[in-house]
């Protein structure tokens, strides 16, 4: 002990000698042991771009900033605590180095308390108390964490991204410690990255909120000149820090604000940076994955998954029976035939005048004697109905006559055929509604006082009474085709 003690008065005598004429602590500036340019500089060795804050002014930060406060004087208030917790939701990366001074209130948001005292450690360097040796040791439970959050730059999780090249300890210099909650709301962690040997306490957290992370030091001491340019380790671990929050694809940047004492302005929320890496959207992609498996834990799952599949099944058959049926059935059966008729009325189409009133009753004519031709009952659905005969009388003076009178089968006639072929499922009720339409227009055209109509009209209707026969022809019993066919 002695001996040990006699190695330490060459190291204190400098402290001594030096502490009367040393800068502010933590001055950015200052090359003297308790400065920061040790910082900066192994900042420029990590290809990191740091920007000193004066004061920390919430309107000049965007959601893609890393804001590293070092020893905050003053705790967060009002707006300014608002604006803290919008900047971490949103995304944003805040990372806090302090031990006795105002870093619990910009801590305790996030479920991390620091303690107003220090860790118990059984190893310290040259057996002095107050610079114990720590090292990043997440405990069993804390690697389903790391396991979580992957690391923004590689594909180590965050314990072994602040690790990286730390082969030996890291040295304190009079820490505090550090405690976590169990859980924060919408199932977000605290986690201890660095544990004292005490249970509980610890001198490296992290939080996980919203779209944003906090990462807690219990030692900002750990970031001056003489702690960094004496181990190495502690040299290696801070630049880990400055790049822990870095994105692949564009300049890592961080703004550190130095023992802040006044805290203005409110958070915008500015626009984020969407030029993410792969690591990004796979971070994304496992949180969303968790949550299912999470979900499918759940004593509902097996329950919603029948009746989703039951729904699966039973949807399509439903769909297809409400859907309306097609206006000219998909299947094509060879049901329109030419004629006589046909020829001689496209014939009559060939002169260049305005009477097509003989026309419209021969198509009049012809398409009753389909409709009639499709409504071939079985004997159970007659039921003492007088149904007309398949074939309507010959001569060309009886066809008029049934054209021109509504007796026999006329108007009402066709339109309770049509009606019967609805009800008996051979006819949609837009098909039948289309066919009436039809019948009336060619009873109108082959009124003695119907108004002429022109070629390109006639042409029309003749195109409609077309479809017509092939719609009549689909509805009629397939046997009694075959029959008439025959004969």
């Amino acid at each position: 002990m002695r001996r040990t003690a006699w190695r330490l008065w060459p190291f204190l005598g400098v402290l001594v000698a030096t502490a009367a004429l040393a800068a502010e602590d933590f001055d950015p500036t200052s090359p003297d042991w308790n400065g920061l340019a040790g910082l900066l500089e192994t900042a420029g060795l990590a290809k990191v771009e740091v920007e000193v804050l004066p004061v920390l002014d919430w309107s000049k930060i965007a959601t893609e900033d890393v804001l590293f406060l070092l020893a905050p004087q003053t705790a967060p208030q009002g707006e300014a605590l608002r604006s803290l917790e919008r900047f971490v939701d949103s995304g944003g990366r805040l990372m806090v180095a302090d031990d006795f001074g105002a870093g619990d209130a910009w801590l305790r948001p996030f479920g991390i308390e620091l303690l107003d005292r220090a860790g118990r450690q059984q190893t310290s360097y040259m057996d002095l108390e107050h610079l114990p040796q720590v090292r990043v040791n997440p405990d069993p439970e804390t690697l389903a964490a790391a396991r979580r959050w992957m690391a923004t730059k590689a594909r180590l999780t965050p314990a072994e991204f602040l690790n990286h090249d730390v082969i030996d300890s890291v040295v304190l210099n009079h820490p505090a410690a550090l405690r976590v909650t169990a859980a924060l709301p919408g199932d977000r962690l605290a986690v201890l990255w660095g544990r004292y040997d005490e249970p509980g306490l610890g001198w490296l957290a992290e939080a996980d909120r919203g779209a944003g992370r906090v990462l807690a030091i219990a030692d900002p001491s750990l970031f001056i000149t003489s702690m960094l340019s004496k181990f190495h380790e502690n040299k290696q671990f801070a630049a880990n820090v400055l790049r822990y929050s870095c994105v692949a694809s564009r300049p890592c940047r961080v703004k550190l604000a130095v023992r802040i004492d006044e805290v203005r302005g409110r958070f915008q929320g500015l626009p984020i940076d969407r030029n993410t890496d792969l690591r990004s959207g796979l971070e994304v992609l496992q949180r969303a994955l968790e949550w299912l498996a999470a979900a499918l834990r759940g004593p509902w799952v097996a329950p919603a998954l029948l009746a989703t599949l039951l729904f699966l099944l039973a949807w399509p058959p439903w769909r297809l029976a409400r859907s309306p049926q097609p206006e000219v059935p998909p299947r094509t059966a060879g049901i329109r035939r030419e004629s006589a008729r046909l020829t001689a009325i496209g014939a009559w189409l060939s002169h260049d005048h305005a009477d097509y009133r003989r026309p419209a009753r021969l198509l009049t004519a012809h398409l009753g004697r389909q409709l009639e031709a499709a409504e071939r009952l079985e004997p159970s659905d007659r039921q003492g109905e007088a149904v007309p005969s398949a074939r309507a009388p010959s001569g060309r003076g009886a066809r008029m006559g049934a054209v021109l009178s509504d007796t026999g089968f006329g108007l009402v006639g066709r339109s309770q055929t049509i009606d019967r072929l609805v009800h008996r499922g051979r006819c949609s009720a837009q098909a039948a509604e289309r066919l009436r339409k039809v019948f009336r227009e060619l009873e109108l055209v082959s009124r003695d006082d119907a108004d002429p109509l022109n070629r390109s009209e006639f042409t029309r209707l003749s195109a409609e009474v077309e479809w017509a026969e092939s719609l009549i022809g689909y509805t009629r019993d397939p046997a009694v085709v075959r029959n008439e066919e025959n004969t």
